[in-house]
């Protein structure tokens, strides 16, 4: 969710063209040759959902612009965050979360169980879901405690 880099656009194989932006309604309306509804197969938003001012809406921007959206993002339900709030009363740096508090972009800190709830209130659907620890993939079973990361294709219902 980035201004375009001079780099972006067509990687060269025919049907592959891609684009970088911001699709945030603040935006500039012509950042993807207008935006318009489907304009795109896919918008991937990876671990920056935590760092947007308004989640929700960014969402659902990503799914008007485009029929599938790709989210990652950090657990903060993890277990080893958890842990450490608990344990020494402060905010966890992890592998994840590299940075102190203070030093992070993160403004709006989310569980997995915290996405989904984002996802249905708006009337998404969740197609697939993998969820990450240790940079391997675990099981969707208690996946809010388990995984340290999540990435999930969403559509519009």
């Amino acid at each position: 969710m980035e201004p375009p880099p001079a780099a972006s656009g067509n990687d060269g194989t025919p049907g592959n063209e891609c684009a970088a932006g911001d699709c945030s309604p603040s935006a500039n309306p012509t950042a993807h040759g207008g935006s318009a509804t489907d304009a795109f197969d896919v918008v991937i938003l990876s671990n920056t959902l935590q760092a947007m001012h308004a989640p929700a809406t960014v969402l659902t921007e990503m799914l008007r612009i485009g029929r599938r959206a790709v989210v990652s993002f950090p657990n903060f339900g993890h277990w080893r965050v958890r842990l450490a709030l608990l344990a020494g009363g402060r905010m966890p740096v992890t592998p994840t979360l590299p940075v102190s508090w203070h030093q992070t972009p993160n403004i709006h800190l989310c569980t997995i169980d915290d996405f989904r709830a984002t996802v249905a209130e708006h009337g998404f659907t969740i197609e697939s879901a993998a969820f990450l620890s240790n940079g391997k993939r675990c099981g969707a079973r208690f996946a809010n405690l388990r995984a340290e990361q999540a990435v999930f294709v969403l559509r519009r219902t």
